[in-house]
């Protein structure tokens, strides 16, 4: 039985849909931290839930039943990108993981109030389902039996994307240029134009080995964004004969990127409209190499640092 201020927050909840810690505090006018306690509590108890998407830095609390109510609250705060993915799933209602792209997979993993990740098993392979969370249990099962159907009578496996998800307004001057750029190495010492000067390509707190490479590749430093201890993010640019061609810079010392690291990477630059130049210190496995190959295409250009 709830005791008099857990009541008061249960009915706030309950009356006013899904609610920030803030917004039941001020509408009753309690202290913050003795709301949070008060929501710990029927938490626990399993009397409300609490959303895996926040709002700022603060998720939602709500009543059982109100799924529909967070999910139209949270839609503002899913970027274009997440948007886009999850339509995917919205359109396919239930989507393969073979169906989507892995950029995709990588942000539906961040949308678990939107969608449900499922196993599914067969007699040769198992694999993650993603489905509308709007759909009854009884609506999945249904779907997920009729396409498994449908995939033993043709006998050919789930479609793949052959391309990675085409970006918009990405910094090239002609699309034609773009697969030429993308498969050759960068220039190396293009002849210095007298009536113009180039930025310096050093960064006293990059890699000192990253520092003499962008020096001897010409390529030109525009934006530090990120220097941890074992990578450097930065926006370059690289001259060509159609002008200067601007990249979003990821060099690792990592000496084993996985799927997960190539998808966090396409998000980011992603944001930054770019293409991806990937500097490496170590060689990376063919079977990766493939994967890029697969998925991502001319987005992402790698090198390996000598």
């Amino acid at each position: 039985m709830l005791n008099l201020k857990e009541n008061q927050v249960y009915t706030s909840i309950q009356t006013k849909g899904p609610l920030l810690p803030i917004e039941i505090a001020r509408s009753l006018s309690m202290e913050t931290y003795i709301v949070s306690a008060i929501l710990a509590t029927l938490l626990k108890n399993k009397k409300i839930e609490i959303s895996k998407r926040k709002i700022g830095s603060s998720n939602l609390y709500y009543i059982p039943g109100q799924e529909g109510l967070v999910r139209k609250r949270l839609l503002p705060e899913l970027n274009a990108l997440e948007q886009k993915a999850l339509q995917r799933v919205k359109e396919l209602k239930v989507a393969f993981e073979n169906e989507l792209y892995p950029q995709e997979r990588f942000m539906l993993k961040e949308m678990l109030d939107f969608v449900n990740l499922l196993k599914v098993k067969t007699e040769k392979e198992e694999f993650d389902v993603w489905v509308d969370a709007e759909l009854t249990k009884e609506e999945i099962n249904e779907i997920i039996k009729k396409r498994l159907e449908n995939l033993k009578e043709k006998s050919t496996p789930i479609e793949k994307p052959k391309e990675a998800l085409p970006e918009k307004n990405i910094p090239i001057e002609k699309e034609e240029t773009k697969q030429e750029l993308l498969s050759q190495e960068p220039p190396k010492e293009l002849p210095e134009k007298k009536e113009r000067k180039r930025k310096s390509t050093q960064n006293t707190n990059f890699n000192e080995k990253l520092n003499d490479y962008l020096k001897r590749m010409d390529i030109t430093l525009i934006k530090v964004l990120s220097i941890k201890a074992n990578e450097n993010i930065a926006i370059v640019s690289i001259p060509s004969i159609i002008g200067d061609q601007f990249f979003y810079m990821f060099y690792t010392t990592k000496k084993n990127l996985n799927e997960g690291d190539l998808s966090k990477i396409y998000l980011e630059a992603s944001k930054h409209k770019m293409p991806i130049l990937l500097i490496l210190e170590n060689e990376i496995n063919s079977k990766i190499n493939q994967y890029i190959k697969d998925n991502f295409g001319n987005l992402i250009k790698i090198i390996k640092m000598k």
